[in-house]
């Protein structure tokens, strides 16, 4: 025997339909899409950004003098009010570039490395995420640092970013040249105005090896990694990262991406730069590479007088930050995350317009429930069978590790069992199982089974669904929320599944 339930609507918005089979005791669940709602998500959206400060007497300044640079003032050390007010505004990932002028021929001070860890400590507190850049100039450029001064610098940092990687998204390689985006170099760390050398690459394996292996590292040049896996200087590109490699930890699976010019000019002025003069192959490669690392930037400042599409991107001035370039390039190369505070007025344009909300809804991953197949029975230590479907409605995936559980809840007392689908800790040899291959675009079926604890009290329980991070464990603010009208739970950062799964007593106790 079969029959429907449709259960009760809010606001004229069917919650869930279900199917209950009362001779197999399987309950059908088809769950109600939120797909207008612009919710904080960990490690994705719109990035607020926290710059050096600029001095009070502007410095003039040329990208090629490497003398007379001496601004040294440290960017100003983060606000708890600040972190919490960008929560409640529904950020959960934000910038900032250290300004570590400084030390440009000294180690850094006992008392910068406190200040760094203080700074992770209310990142931490806030329920946020940071994305660091170090730089030895911002305004309007300077020198960088020596190569031996930097590697210490890196060395230094080593344990700071161990002791916080839990609350690091990701780290810009930064060091190189100008504002810390690798052009520039007034010490020999490129060669001419971005081509990468010997110098280049000692810096990088050295950041590789001092960050966590579960993070990655964004380069603001694709075609550097063309040259660091190729064999030659042709440019041409490398193989992108594929689902074997995937969140592997070699340098390849880490070696994220980063575009500081979305909205500058042609080629976004340098990213999409290479030898073969051929943008739209950079294009197509990060729309690959992209699905198993991060993608994210800034619109940057617009520069006049492009009215040649040398890119073949189809736009030129004034139109870089038009909405259809912007849902295209954002798509297409899987972006996570975009500065919230940059120039050239994108963001006002992109309201004025009407596709600020859907850039914030669909940056990086949006997970929806679509269905779930779940008992509505269950013995104490039987099997417990159940699976559910997941579709990605955003434009890209996770990128940092995720565990992935099912949580049982006793309506009458509160009592919590857990049932673990994968920890976040390693890659289960079912990819299906780890959020990070949930694909822009894609949906993916999840299947459990799994002997209850004889532990367990019979009763009536809910089901639910906890994506959590597995270093900010019972933190709910670090939980995916699904794109569904009422299963998230915002005090435990579950999302509810089932109401009413009935557990009985074993006929062996």
């Amino acid at each position: 025997m079969k029959f429907k339930i449709f259960s009760v609507s809010i606001a004229g918005l069917l919650l869930m339909t279900a199917t209950i089979n009362l001779n197999a005791q399987n309950t059908a669940l088809i769950y109600a899409p939120d797909n207008l709602t612009n919710f904080p998500n960990p490690e994705r959206g719109f990035a607020p950004c926290i710059d050096p400060p600029w001095p009070a007497t502007p410095i003039t300044w040329g990208f090629q003098e490497c003398e007379g640079y001496s601004y040294t003032a440290w960017t100003a050390p983060l606000n708890f009010d600040t972190l919490v007010k960008w929560r409640t505004k529904g950020y959960s990932v934000f910038m900032i570039r250290y300004h570590i002028a400084e030390f440009r021929n000294s180690e850094l001070s006992a008392a910068f490395l406190s200040r760094l860890n203080n700074d992770f400590e209310l990142v931490r507190k806030a329920g946020l995420k940071m994305i660091p850049r170090f730089t030895y100039n911002w305004p309007m450029g300077g020198p960088d640092a020596p190569l031996e001064i930097i590697l210490k610098h890196i060395d230094q940092l080593k344990p700071v970013f161990k002791h916080n990687v839990d609350v690091i998204n990701s780290i810009d390689f930064g060091f190189i040249g100008c504002w810390g985006e690798n052009h520039h170099s007034c010490n020999g760390l490129v060669d001419g105005m971005w081509e990468p050398n010997a110098k280049t690459w000692k810096i990088l394996e050295s950041l590789f090896s001092a960050v966590p292996i579960e993070r990655m590292i964004s380069v603001r040049y694709p075609f550097w990694k063309f040259r660091y896996f190729g064999v030659d200087k042709s440019d041409t590109p490398t193989v992108p990262v594929g689902e074997s490699e995937a969140y592997s930890g070699t340098i390849k699976s880490r070696w994220a991406h980063i575009d500081d010019c979305l909205a500058c000019g042609e080629w976004n002025v340098g990213t999409w730069n290479n030898n073969r003069n051929n943008a739209q192959e950079v294009i197509s490669f990060l729309s690959n590479d992209n699905r198993f690392v991060n993608q994210g930037g800034e619109p940057g400042g617009l520069i006049e007088g492009d009215t040649t599409d040398t890119d073949n991107d189809g736009y030129i001035t004034p139109n870089y930050s038009a909405c259809d370039r912007m849902r295209w390039i954002l798509e297409k190369e899987h972006w996570s995350y975009l500065n919230a505070s940059s120039d050239n007025n994108s963001n006002a344009i992109w309201k004025m317009n009407g596709c600020w909300d859907e850039i914030a809804r669909n940056l990086g991953y949006r997970f929806r429930l679509v269905q779930a197949q779940i008992p509505a029975k269950a013995i104490q230590d039987g099997i417990f069978t159940m699976n559910f479907i997941i579709q990605n409605d955003g434009w890209a995936a996770p990128h940092n590790p995720r565990g992935l559980e099912i949580v049982l809840r006793n309506k009458k007392t509160g009592e919590i069992h857990r049932l673990a689908i994968t920890d976040g800790k390693s890659i289960p040899k079912d990819h299906t199982n780890d959020p990070r291959f949930w694909q822009s675009g894609e949906n993916v079926t999840v299947n459990f089974s799994e002997a209850l604890s004889p532990d367990i009290q019979p009763g009536e329980y809910d089901v639910l669904l906890n994506l959590y991070d597995p270093l900010l464990y019972g933190r709910p603010e670090y939980s995916i929320r699904l794109a569904n009208h009422g299963l998230w739970e915002e005090k435990t950062g579950f999302n509810l599944l089932l109401k009413g799964l009935k557990i009985t007593a074993s006929n062996r106790h």
